[in-house]
C-alpha cells in the first residue's frame, strides 16, 4: 500500500467554500492508497468535501498549528529552534510510514518536511506557487500589517533550509525558477498548474452577447485589484460585469459600483464552484485577469484551454505575459487602458476570435493531462 503525506498552509475549509477543488490534486494519477494531509493550521474541514482532491484514496486529515508566539519561541524561526515545533509531525509521520512527502509551497510546512527526511530518511517533492522575493516581500513593503511583513522577512532563512534539502522542486510557471535557484534548490522541474479540464468547454462562437458579458475571477486583493475595470466598465454603455471571488477589498468593490451608479450591471459572486466556472466561462466575450503578482495564473490558464478572449495588466518584471506572450491585449492597468481594450474586442470580432485560437495553440503542450502525467512521473521515481 503506498502512502503519501501532504504538507500543506492552506485552510482546506476556505479552499471548499470557495469551490476550488481539483479531481486528485493530492493524488496525482490515483498514485497512491493512502493519503494524509497535514495542515499547519487549526482549520477542520470535512473529509468528504475533499475527497475528490485525492481521488480513490483514503484520506485522513491532520493540524499541526502554529502561530505568531512561535516567532518568540524559535527567536526569529531560527530553524535549529524550530525543530522543537516540528517534532510532532516527525512523530506523525513515523506512524503514517509514508512512502513519499509533498509538501504545496515552501513555507514552515516545508520545514516539516525537511525534518522528516532528516529524523526518518523520507524523500519529499516541494512545489513552488509563487516567486517570495518578487511576489510576497516586495508587496510586503507596502502592507500595513505588520506581522506579515515580520513573517515574510524572518522566513528567508527557513525557505532556504526547505529548498536546499529538497529532493525535486516543482515550479508551476517559469517566473519563479530563478527564486528556487538562489535558495539552493538542486532539482528544478517547470510543471504548470493543474486545472480542470473535463469541464472547460471551448468557445466556439465569438458572436458578442447582448449586452457584452465580461468576466473576471479572483481573490479580490490589493495586488488583484479590479476598481480601474469597474471604472472602466462605467464608461462603457450596457456591458455589464461578472466579479467572482472574494478578499479584504470586496466590499469596497460592491460600494464602487453603487457610488458609479452600476450596481445593475455588476453581479458579485463570493463563490462559485470550479466545475461551474470552467463549463461557464464560454459563455462570456471577454476575461480580464488582473495580477500583479508574476508567472501564469490558473485563471489565465483555464481561460486560455477555453479559448477566450483575454485581457490582462501588464505584470511586474516581466517582458510579457508567461505562456500567453503577444496572444491577449495587455494594458497598463489605468480604467482608461481597461477600457481602450474592451472596445478593442467588442469592435473586432476577427480579433477576438483570432487571439481566442492564438491562446488555445499556445496551451496545447501543457494539458492537463501531461502536466499530470510529469508529476506521477517523478513520483514514481522517488518510490522505486
Amino acid at each position: 500500500m503506498a502512502r503519501l503525506l501532504v504538507i500543506i498552509p492552506d485552510h482546506l475549509s476556505a479552499l471548499v467554500k470557495k469551490g476550488e477543488i481539483t479531481d486528485r490534486y493530492y493524488n496525482p494519477g490515483n498514485l497512491f492508497d493512502e493519503v494524509h494531509i497535514l495542515m499547519t493550521n487549526a482549520d477542520q474541514v470535512d473529509k468528504n468535501a475533499i475527497q475528490k482532491t485525492v481521488g480513490r484514496a483514503q484520506i485522513e486529515v491532520h493540524n499541526l498549528a502554529h502561530n505568531y508566539r512561535l516567532v518568540l519561541h524559535s527567536l526569529g524561526y531560527r530553524p535549529i529552534l524550530l525543530r522543537k515545533w516540528a517534532e510532532e509531525g516527525v512523530r506523525l509521520a513515523k506512524e503514517i510510514r509514508p512512502d513519499l512527502v509533498r509538501c504545496h509551497g515552501n513555507y514552515l510546512n516545508g520545514f516539516i518536511a525537511a525534518e522528516i527526511k532528516r529524523n526518518l530518511g523520507v524523500k519529499y517533492i516541494m512545489s513552488l506557487h509563487g516567486d517570495h522575493d518578487r511576489d510576497l516581500r516586495y508587496h510586503a513593503r507596502w502592507c500595513y500589517n505588520w506581522k506579515e511583513k515580520l513573517f515574510y522577512i524572518l522566513m528567508r532563512r527557513v525557505e532556504r533550509v526547505n529548498l536546499q534539502n529538497a529532493d525535486c522542486v516543482i515550479c508551476v510557471y517559469r517566473f519563479i525558477e530563478p527564486y528556487a535557484r538562489k535558495y539552493g534548490a538542486q532539482r528544478i522541474e517547470i510543471i504548470y498548474n493543474a486545472v480542470n479540464q473535463d469541464n472547460l468547454l471551448p468557445k466556439e462562437n465569438y458572436d458578442l452577447s447582448n449586452p457584452v458579458k465580461i468576466i473576471i475571477p479572483g481573490r479580490q486583493l490589493p495586488q488583484k485589484d479590479p476598481a480601474p475595470l469597474i471604472r472602466a466598465v462605467a464608461e462603457i454603455p450596457g456591458a455589464t460585469l461578472t466579479l467572482i471571488g472574494h478578499g479584504p477589498i470586496h466590499d469596497s468593490l460592491e460600494k464602487l459600483a453603487a457610488d458609479l451608479g452600476i450596481s445593475d450591471r455588476c453581479f458579485f459572486f463570493q463563490a462559485m464552484d470550479n466545475d461551474e466556472l470552467c463549463r461557464t466561462l464560454r459563455n462570456f466575450d471577454i476575461l480580464v485577469s488582473i495580477n500583479d503578482f508574476g508567472g501564469v495564473s490558473k485563471v489565465e490558464l483555464e481561460a486560455a484551454m477555453v479559448g477566450m478572449p483575454m485581457i490582462t495588466n501588464a505584470h511586474p518584471m516581466e517582458t510579457e505575459p508567461e505562456i500567453l506572450g503577444q496572444n491577449c491585449l495587455v494594458v497598463d492597468g489605468s480604467p482608461a487602458s481597461y477600457k481602450q481594450a474592451i472596445l478593442k474586442f467588442i469592435g473586432d470580432m476577427e480579433l477576438r476570435k483570432n487571439m481566442g485560437g492564438k491562446l488555445r495553440e499556445s496551451v496545447k503542450a501543457i494539458t492537463p493531462e501531461k502536466m499530470e502525467s510529469e508529476v506521477v512521473k517523478i513520483y514514481k521515481e522517488f518510490l522505486k
